[in-house]
């Protein structure tokens, strides 16, 4: 994010944030973040709305098998997870 932002101060935000000048939660309230992480949010936005359907769907693959790798990294359950009352364990 920090080498994308065109905002000289959330680049600064960030490195402050990376060298432990601030917190995350400090930086993540202020409005500099706000302001950077919109501009970016609507450059994405804008760059998807460009692409046609066939460019989206190898996207939109990538993001479930990373989302996927995700959930198994965390211990998050997925959909093929066993789970009951709040305890869960992986299908074999």
């Amino acid at each position: 994010m920090r080498d994308t932002a065109t905002d000289d101060g959330f680049r600064t935000l960030v490195d402050d944030v990376l060298a432990g000048r601030t917190s995350l939660r400090q930086a993540a309230t202020s409005e500099v973040f706000s302001r950077g992480i919109l501009a970016q949010v609507e450059e994405g936005a804008r760059q998807y709305r460009e692409l046609s359907e066939d460019e989206r769907a190898p996207l939109a693959e990538q993001g479930e098998r990373e989302f996927a790798r995700l959930r198994g990294e965390s211990g998050t359950p997925n959909e093929d997870d066993d789970v009951h009352q709040g305890v869960y364990r992986k299908k074999p």
